[in-house]
């Protein structure tokens, strides 16, 4: 992985062993890019999201949902017409 460092520090990894970062792109294995420590100094580029068959199932059935819900919203919205007739008129002659 690879993160930007936007202020120089010292990781020191749970074997003891310290890495030290300058200000720049520096390529890291995925638990240091995650580390707590580095994540307050740095920022991950371009995150590599693996997706699974759940995931898509997933945002496909929160979509459909939310289409739903909005039409429901919408149809909630509206007024049912009524018919204007001159027992009902209230237009000013």
């Amino acid at each position: 992985m690879r993160i930007q460092v936007h202020a120089p520090f010292t990781l020191t990894h749970e074997s003891g062993e310290r890495t030290d970062f300058d200000v720049g792109i520096h390529e890291v294995s995925k638990s240091t890019a995650e580390h707590w420590f580095a994540k307050a100094h740095s920022i991950v580029l371009n995150p590599v999201k693996t997706q699974t068959k759940e995931n898509v199932n997933t945002k496909t059935e929160k979509k459909g949902k939310e289409k739903i819900n909005q039409e429901t919203e919408n149809k909630e919205g509206i007024d049912e017409p009524t018919e204007q007739t001159p027992a009902n008129d209230t237009a000013i002659p």
